[in-house]
């Protein structure tokens, strides 16, 4: 017997006002914010994965929508649960179009370690929302490329598609600039022609130089070659 009240208890018992501010600064979600840390709302999908409150996947059906919380329950819950490949396939294609937020997206992306065991598998599932048309949506592709695909037989590929996505919204742009940034940090002289070709827009091309320029696993001369690479 599902026994979702509990959860939800949990949540509510939990949270706090103060939290919940801090949260909505960050945060820009339409949803409500009860004000939970990331390790409360782990330890909760913890106990629901285990079966504390009865089959999980139920739980995570029975959860609201409207909340930042339950909805990073939802996504810790599909991300995790012993189901297989078709199943969860179904759960992902029915949260993302929840998504509204950088947060809950990336966090989401974080917990889909189940991508490591079959990178083959997944990669066309995860292209195909790269190369989709809403904002969120996109991101989600572009994040868990850069999470799970910067790696050697990828690495081409998935720049391939950073280059192609074409869509104007800030959290789309930023997750490639991440993702470029990312890129060049581990592979450097693969990564370099996208900035040096200018296949980017520009504010995406800018970003990416100056996210890369902060990373510590970038050198100092390819730091001071990448600044003469910025556009005016």
């Amino acid at each position: 017997m599902e026994n979702v009240k509990d959860v939800m208890d949990y949540l509510t018992e939990n949270a706090t006002e103060k939290m919940s501010a801090f949260s909505a600064k960050l945060i820009p979600t339409e949803n409500k914010i009860l004000g939970l840390t990331s390790p409360q709302m782990k330890e909760i999908t913890k106990r629901v994965l285990k079966g504390e409150f009865g089959d999980p996947l139920a739980v995570c059906v029975a959860l609201p929508d409207d909340c930042y919380e339950t909805l990073a329950v939802q996504g810790g819950i599909i991300a995790g649960a012993k189901i297989d490949t078709k199943e969860r396939t179904k759960l992902i294609a029915e949260f993302v179009p929840k998504i509204d937020n950088w947060a809950t997206c990336d966090s989401f992306v974080g917990g889909c370690k189940f991508i490591k065991k079959d990178l083959d598998g997944w990669f066309e599932f995860f292209k195909a929302y790269a190369e989709s048309d809403t904002e969120f949506s996109i991101r989600f592709g572009v994040i868990s490329l850069m999470s799970y695909y910067l790696v050697d037989d990828y690495i081409d590929r998935v720049l391939d598609i950073f280059k192609k996505v074409d869509f104007d919204a800030y959290y789309v742009k930023m997750a490639v600039a991440w993702g470029v940034a990312t890129s060049l940090a581990k592979f450097y002289d693969k990564t370099l022609p996208v900035i040096e070709g200018g296949t980017l827009d520009k504010w995406t091309h800018n970003k990416s130089i100056q996210k890369a320029i902060e990373s510590y696993r970038i050198t100092d001369d390819q730091k001071t070659y990448l600044r003469t690479l910025k556009i005016k």
